[in-house]
């Protein structure tokens, strides 16, 4: 019964987003000029420490002792999913050489950082990931080279670059939002301007409240879920990035609740949506017990 429910509200809301968003876009039209956006890269580093923690948390560890590191968040540091490495504290992706890149390859960007920094990044570490599956990567799961990587990437200072790493990527994401709404064919020019001020309103909104706990909701989201401007990043042609999430909250409820915990419920929404979807059946049950304490 519940995912009968789950599924005709689901079908409702398809029937009425594109009205729902065209009202919205139409809103956003006589939008005043942005205000600054706060930029993440200028969080202090004990700031970083904090929400490194909470990503690491969130993406390799158990909320048992919430800001605390434990055992399993430091063997999360280097994991396998499907077809590619999942590495640091933020679990980026990194794919064998052969490997389609459906997902964005983050960890040769993360690497680089590091290096660049001045922190032992070893060349193999740099190029394509020398595991080519689960079965050779859990076999050499204790061996040298990924001892060596956890122990390195679980320290202090590499979690604060870490965490710094995905500031920065939250700080490009609104551009490369704005231009993939350029990029469309189908709406004129005038809903691709209201539809960058709505994108740009409601991140501000989401950015300031709380401040850095929007800041850090941000983040989190952009890192799971990436900016949602990939087409190979869509189910159905349905994504679920930062841009479908900021594009479905509700005015209402930002000025009922505050735009952190609309933010938050578009997110909750939005995955209970995309469990209906048949790609993801068999793994519903998973998803909707974690997800809501995924996005908090």
């Amino acid at each position: 019964m519940k995912k009968l429910l789950i599924a005709v509200c689901v079908l409702l809301s398809a029937m009425t987003f594109s009205s729902m968003l065209l009202a919205s876009v139409m809103k956003y039209e006589e939008s005043g000029p942005v205000l600054p956006m706060p930029q993440a890269s200028d969080l202090t580093d004990d700031q970083l420490l904090e929400i490194g923690i909470k990503v690491w948390q969130n993406q390799c560890g158990l909320w048992d002792h919430p800001g605390k590191v434990t055992h399993d968040m430091k063997k999360g540091i280097a994991s396998w999913e499907a077809d590619y490495a999942l590495i640091g504290i933020g679990q980026y992706i990194w794919y064998p050489a052969d490997e389609d890149k459906n997902f964005q390859e983050n960890w040769p960007r993360v690497a680089q950082a590091l290096k660049d920094k001045g922190y032992p990044i070893e060349d193999w570490m740099l190029e394509a990931c020398p595991w080519n599956n689960s079965e050779e990567f859990f076999a050499d799961f204790n061996g040298d080279r990924l001892k060596s990587l956890r122990k390195m990437l679980a320290k202090k200072a590499l979690v604060i670059e870490q965490a710094r790493c995905i500031a920065a990527r939250l700080d490009e994401s609104l551009d490369k939002m704005k231009a993939a709404i350029d990029a469309e064919s189908g709406i004129t020019d005038e809903e691709k301007t209201a539809l960058k001020q709505m994108l740009s309103d409601h991140f501000y909104q989401v950015a300031t409240d709380d401040y850095p706990r929007g800041l850090y909701s941000l983040m989190d989201y952009v890192h799971f879920k990436g900016e949602g401007v990939l087409p190979t990043e869509t189910i159905n042609g349905v994504g679920w990035g930062l841009r479908q999430a900021l594009e479905q909250m509700d005015d209402k409820i930002v000025a009922k609740k505050g735009a952190v915990a609309a933010f938050v419920d578009t997110t909750i929404a939005m995955f209970l949506s995309r469990e209906t979807n048949e790609y993801f059946k068999d793994r519903m049950e998973t998803y909707l017990t974690f997800n809501p304490d995924k996005v908090k």
